[in-house]
Order: C-alpha cells, then structure tokens, then sequence
C-alpha cells in the first residue's frame, strides 16, 4: 500500500470514527434462531432480521399482526435467493427496523400461502423493548454494556454483571438459584432474578432490602435497578433528566 493510500485510509477512517455518535449501539442481528426472544433497542438503533423462505412455493413471511411502527418501523424488506440460482430453489427474506420510540412491541411474523386460511407452516416471534438512550458514567468513564439499560416505570435497569465488575466488584452467578452475588471489600450483595427482596450483608450489619423491582434477565444477561446495584456498594448515584445520563461517584 502507498504512502498516498495510507494517509487517505486514515482519513476515511477518521472522518467516520467523528460522525459516529457517542455510546451509539451497532445494529442487532436476529434470525431464525432468536425466535421467542426478548430484544432490547435502543432510539434509533436498528434491527436486522433474515428467515429462510421460498416464493415459488407461495409462501411467503406476513405480519401476525403488524407492529406498532410507532416504537419499530419496518426500513427495508427484501428477498434475495441461492447464490446459484436454481428453479424452485429457496433464498432468505431480510428486513430492516428502526427502533423509531420507547415502548414495547411484539414482531410477530406468520409464514403461510396468503390465500389459504390453514395455519402458518412456521412462526417466528419476538418482544421489543425499545427504551431512551440512557449513558451511565463511573467516575467520568462512559459505562459500556452489551444489553442497553432499560427504563421500566421510571426506573434504570441496568446489566448486574457489567456494573458491579466496574468499580471492582466480583461476580458470581448460580444458573439453579438464579442468584447473582457481588462482594466489593467487605460489602456483599444477593440478588435474585424474579425476587424484589435483595440481601445486604457489610462488616457490621446484615440487612433485606426491597428493590424498586425485581431482577429480570433480558437477552442472556441480568437487569436490576442501578441506584440500588450502586449505592449497595457504597456509590453515589446522581440522574440528569436532560441529558439521560446517570453520574455514579464512588465513595470507597
């Protein structure tokens, strides 16, 4: 590669990286797969979905009902068959949403002959929860998460794992019990998934707590409130409203 090719690949690269905005999550790619889900979106973030189908046979993929385009509005939709084009060969059918506002919706989509009334030969059928951009900071540090936190009812719900091992915390998970506990020092913290009661345990004192609700796991991870997740280890935990932002300052 030449000098010249190298400094404008740098450029292009640049120019991107600028125009890109901050903590903006990529695009989620679902497929057969994932059916049964639940999927969390943020604003403007987009979904991507591809199922295995055949027109020639009269099929073809139908809303089931169609989604409220108000919180997910279908961009694009299109068939695009074998790389060897045989006759009566099959392909796949992609669609492109937008997370268009907060709220949640059920993509349902029934694969069937448009005219016959017998049910669907296949289903596919996902929750989506689209929810505000929201930005945790750690002590000025931008927070990254793999499953965007999700405002339910006024409330933060954050990724346990990803918020405790921040500030130092160790995690650990028992798949039976479904319990997650974090220790920091000599503070330790028991949540349960489905369980509004939390167990706080410090050097002098041991203590249930009533979360403002219950842990919830959402896309393979676990979610719980994050005022309580961080003041539990001794956090201050500040909200701005007009930025969606969320400030925690630690204390120990």
């Amino acid at each position: 590669m030449t000098k010249t090719r190298l400094y404008l690949y740098f450029a292009v690269l640049v120019v991107t990286l600028l125009f890109i905005p901050a903590g903006a999550y990529a695009a989620q790619a679902l497929d057969e797969s994932s059916n049964g889900d639940v999927v969390v979106l943020v604003e403007g973030q987009s979904l991507e979905l591809s199922l295995p189908g055949n027109p020639s046979t009269g099929y073809e993929w139908q809303y089931f009902p169609q989604p409220d385009s108000n919180i997910l509005k279908e961009a694009k939709h299109e068939f695009q068959g074998a790389s060897i084009p045989l006759p009566g060969a099959g392909g796949r059918e992609y669609w492109t949403f937008q997370a268009a506002g907060a709220g949640t919706v059920t993509l349902s989509l029934a694969y069937m002959r448009p005219w016959e009334s017998r049910m669907p030969e296949h289903t596919f059928k996902i929750e989506v929860i689209v929810t505000p951009q929201v930005t945790v900071l750690l002590d000025g540090k931008t927070l990254a998460f793999d499953v965007p936190p999700v405002i339910e009812k006024g409330r933060t719900l954050v990724p346990l794992r990803a918020l405790f091992e921040a500030p130092g915390a160790a995690v650990t998970w028992d798949p039976e019990t479904r319990k997650v506990t974090a220790q920091k020092e000599d503070i330790t913290v028991e949540l349960t998934v489905g369980n509004e009661k939390a167990l706080w345990s410090g050097p002098k004192d041991v203590h249930e707590v009533i979360l403002e609700a219950p842990p919830k796991i959402i896309g393979d991870r676990v979610l719980a409130p994050l005022r309580f997740v961080s003041e539990a280890l001794g956090d201050r935990v500040d909200w701005d409203e007009a930025t969606r932002t969320v400030r925690i300052t630690s204390i120990i």
